[in-house]
């Protein structure tokens, strides 16, 4: 929420497409997700049973996990069509907002 309110407006931190857009997207991704989640299970379980050496793991085995790059989603499907450039939320959540200083006029703060 910090790095979307740095590069633009709160605007930039919502989903602006339709829900049934943004379900379908997101059951595609799961799907691709988990084919790919049950492949690599699949070798790794394959590997292990052919060699039982591999089961036990030295610690030295795992490596560093590198830091990744900024993270960049930009949603699924076109942008809906927005009326305004306003957005109701509850007063709690508004007091939320203002509390975490993401508002566009305190995000400056978190660079601090």
């Amino acid at each position: 929420m910090i790095d979307a309110g740095k590069a633009g407006t709160m605007s930039s931190m919502f989903l602006v497409s339709t829900p049934q857009t943004v379900l379908e997207g997101l059951r595609g991704s799961m799907c691709t997700f988990l084919d790919q989640l049950l492949k690599e299970t699949l070798y790794l379980w394959g590997a292990r049973r052919s060699d039982p050496r591999l089961i036990v793991q030295p610690g030295d085995s795992w490596q560093p996990v590198p830091k990744s790059g900024t993270l960049s989603f930009p949603g699924y499907g076109k942008p809906a069509s927005m009326v305004t450039k306003e957005i109701a939320v509850h007063p709690s959540m508004g007091r939320r907002l203002r509390a975490a200083r993401l508002m566009d006029y305190q995000v400056h703060l978190w660079e601090a």
